[in-house]
């Protein structure tokens, strides 16, 4: 019997080293998520940390994932006599992500007059993934119940550090691209890369289901509760995408505009353009902007 008693107590104590342990480094990813000087190690620190300070006083504000490559504020400005500003994060940011910015937004600036949430169709499976985009921007920026929300666990702590530290070791910083996204408003020209050819056939359907659109709905609700006009805008896709129909017929309902295509070669993947595409897509967002503000004070 006693020696029976003595594995018993080796056990707990064995379990209670452990949980002290695995607490232990999630307190320690936790930190240096929080207080490291991160802000232009990563494409996704770089952009949250911009989203996060913007100040001003806009007219209209995009808010979104890195399909917003494809709408340019200076062109917006143009066509408006507005001032507009986009706040781009990337599609793995997930809905929490995009909610808490515009919540931050408005909590330090003058609300818009119009708020548009642009994400690409893709953007509700993506959502669903655990990634470093999602786990960094939330404990960085969030709030322990938004932390919870999101589903990020201890496991997700320890990658998103572990990545952290190989950025911080490998000195990779990009200050100047900081600086760009501020100078620009969100815009930053993407480098000139490989375009889809004319005639390129993609098939981008990923499944997804009403469901896995709830956070656009939670953001709704943000808007409204903050008095602010929300605009739903799904991004274009090249006119190669075979997935065009599903998707139009997805999003019928639910976003505030109809899917449309342009040519393949305004874009160099399935979403993100260039900037002669970018011109002409930014045409068309503002006319959707003007009709959707017009009667409105």
């Amino acid at each position: 019997m006693p020696m029976r008693g003595n594995y018993k107590r080796y056990v707990i104590a064995t379990l209670l080293l452990t949980a002290a342990a695995v607490a232990a480094v999630a307190l320690c990813c936790i930190l240096l998520i929080r207080c490291a000087d991160l802000a232009d190690v990563a494409e996704a620190n770089i952009r949250a940390e911009y989203a996060f300070r913007v100040q001003g006083d806009y007219d209209v504000l995009f808010f979104g994932d890195s399909s917003l490559a494809g709408v340019i504020p200076d062109a917006l400005d143009a066509q408006l006599g507005l001032k507009t500003a986009t706040l781009p994060l990337t599609a793995f940011s997930g809905g929490g992500v995009y909610k808490l910015v515009l919540a931050r937004y408005l909590d330090r600036n003058p609300p818009p007059r119009l708020a548009v949430l642009y994400l690409t169709a893709k953007n509700p499976y993506f959502n669903r993934q655990h990634t470093y985009d999602k786990t960094y921007t939330l404990v960085r920026y969030g709030d322990p119940a938004e932390v919870f929300a999101a589903g990020i666990n201890i496991g997700d702590l320890f990658e998103t550090g572990k990545s952290i530290l190989g950025y911080l070791l490998r000195g990779t910083r990009d200050p100047e691209r900081l600086a760009a996204y501020f100078r620009n408003r969100g815009y930053c020209p993407p480098p000139d890369t490989v375009r889809l050819a004319a005639d390129e056939v993609l098939d981008t359907e990923v499944p997804i289901s009403r469901d896995d659109m709830s956070y656009i709905d939670a953001i709704r609700k943000l808007a409204a509760d903050r008095s602010v006009d929300l605009m739903f805008y799904v991004a274009p896709l090249p006119r190669g995408d075979a997935a065009l129909a599903y998707y139009r017929t997805l999003y019928a309902g639910v976003a505030d505009n109809e899917i449309y295509a342009l040519p393949n070669t305004f874009f160099f993947d399935f979403t993100h353009m260039h900037k002669d595409g970018a011109l002409v897509n930014s045409e068309i967002v503002a006319r959707a902007v003007q009709a959707r503000l017009r009667g409105r004070p």
